[in-house]
């Protein structure tokens, strides 16, 4: 299988479908709560568990909270400080 638009090879026709929606620009998962488009189930999906799930990773320094660490940690360069001790 391969896209007929830029002649990408796949190993099934599913994969080519979902790979169609990089040129469409087509979002078919749109999330109830915030509206947000997503163009693959599975990160339409894992940002439904923002919505659904303990957030147990709070900045100290504004309201934003995160399901994993990792995801504050990159916020946190968004401050002049460490969002998780509040030290510069």
């Amino acid at each position: 299988w391969y896209c007929l638009t830029c002649s990408r090879r796949f190993n099934s026709r599913a994969n080519v479908k979902v790979h169609l929606r990089t040129h469409t620009g087509e979002k078919p998962f749109t999330c109830e709560i915030c509206d947000r488009s997503f163009a693959v189930k599975v990160n339409y999906s894992r940002h439904m568990l923002r919505h659904n799930s303990d957030l147990p990773y709070k900045c100290h320094l504004c309201p934003k909270a995160y399901s994993e660490k990792r995801h504050l940690d990159q916020h946190g360069k968004t401050h002049a400080v460490d969002p998780v001790t509040g030290e510069m």
